[in-house]
């Protein structure tokens, strides 16, 4: 698995509003590896300017729920079956079959509940998928990590990414998970690795919040 990743620019995109209107749409597409969280693929029409169109490497949490695409979608689409790699939580409720479909696809796969259990015992005991997902990258010998739509549930999902809202009027996120507790710990590692690279709503988070600038 760590061949997929030797030497290689990556970049990963997170669903966070702050995404859209920074058209990094060529951009992303121009990194070795394009990685995607959850329901971000296929992407929509509307959002490849600011998205871009590719996806080689998927973290997925396995989860089919009624406010997002099913991940059955996928094995329909011929591309999905090109992708190098699928990263998933396995001991999740919908685990096994996803582990299964991916099995018959012959798609190259990954369970990370190992992974998971570790970042609870060390970190954190709620944890999603886009950090799961750095976490798992950034053990790779990877050359560069470019991380964008991510602002630790600063922001709320970009349209059409999934129709959950996690979200009160007041725009504070109101639901499970401790993103402090994970933006923390973000911090840390871009203070002592060097392979991160963060876009400007994540850079004015990790750096200007904590005065590191």
């Amino acid at each position: 698995m760590e061949k997929v990743f030797v030497g290689r620019r990556v970049v990963i995109t997170g669903p966070s509003k702050s995404i859209i209107g920074q058209g990094q749409g060529k951009l992303i597409d121009s990194y070795d590896l394009v990685v995607r969280v959850n329901w971000q693929w296929p992407i929509m029409e509307e959002h490849i300017p600011d998205l871009g169109r590719r996806m080689d490497v998927l973290y997925h949490c396995t989860k089919n729920e009624p406010y997002a695409r099913p991940f059955h979608d996928f094995f329909s689409i011929p591309e999905f079956h090109k992708v190098a790699l699928v990263c998933y939580v396995g001991h999740q409720r919908d685990g096994s079959e996803f582990k299964d479909l991916l099995e018959r696809a012959n798609v190259p796969h990954e369970d990370l509940s190992p992974l998971c259990n570790e970042l609870r015992s060390t970190v954190c005991d709620e944890l999603n998928t886009g950090y799961v997902a750095i976490k798992h990258l950034l053990k790779q010998p990877l050359k560069e990590l470019y991380v964008t739509g991510f602002t630790f549930h600063r922001e709320p999902y970009y349209e059409r990414y999934c129709t959950a809202n996690w979200w009160d009027r007041d725009g504070r996120f109101n639901s499970r998970g401790k993103p402090e507790v994970l933006l923390a710990d973000f911090k840390r590692e871009c203070q002592s690795d060097s392979r991160i690279k963060l876009d400007k709503a994540l850079k004015s988070i990790v750096y200007e919040e904590c005065k590191l600038l």
